[in-house]
């Protein structure tokens, strides 16, 4: 059945949080700051004729960043995800009602930016105050509903 009409939901992935640790000989903070949410494209493809892959799972995420470790060990970005559509594919945001259609052969489009990483502890190290034991959260990203349809 040649399917030419989706409603999905797309997220870019979140970001990791913080590490808040300290170094055992008492040197101060050594938290270290989250990885980066992974993004998420759509590209198109000849090989790809109908959208009966949104239809069948109807959301989608880009993976989550790793959270930092002690040590300041950077937390490791989240793989960014790309979803293959046919070429004319029109992309509608529902909230916005931003119309975008992909009409090049392996076009790509950012539809989703991942969440920033976290702040460790070992951010805070500059500072007079040698002990602080607050970390910045990951950043959440928002969801985007979106139609999709063959021009």
């Amino acid at each position: 059945m040649f399917i030419d009409e989706a409603e999905i939901i797309v997220q870019g992935g979140d970001g990791g949080a913080g590490k808040v640790a300290f170094f055992v000989n008492k040197k101060g903070p050594c938290g270290g700051d989250g990885g980066k949410g992974g993004n998420l494209y759509f590209v198109t493809s000849s090989n790809v004729t109908d959208l009966k892959k949104f239809t069948e799972a109807t959301s989608f995420k880009a993976e989550n960043g790793q959270m930092g470790a002690s040590n300041r060990k950077v937390g490791r970005k989240g793989k960014d995800l790309y979803l293959p559509v046919p070429i004319n594919t029109t992309i509608i945001n529902q909230k916005t009602r931003q119309e975008i259609t992909l009409t090049d052969g392996l076009s790509t489009i950012l539809i989703c930016r991942g969440g920033d990483g976290g702040f460790g502890n070992n951010i805070l190290k500059p500072q007079p105050i040698k002990l602080p034991v607050k970390q910045r959260q990951d950043k959440k990203v928002r969801r985007k509903k979106l139609s999709l349809s063959l021009g």
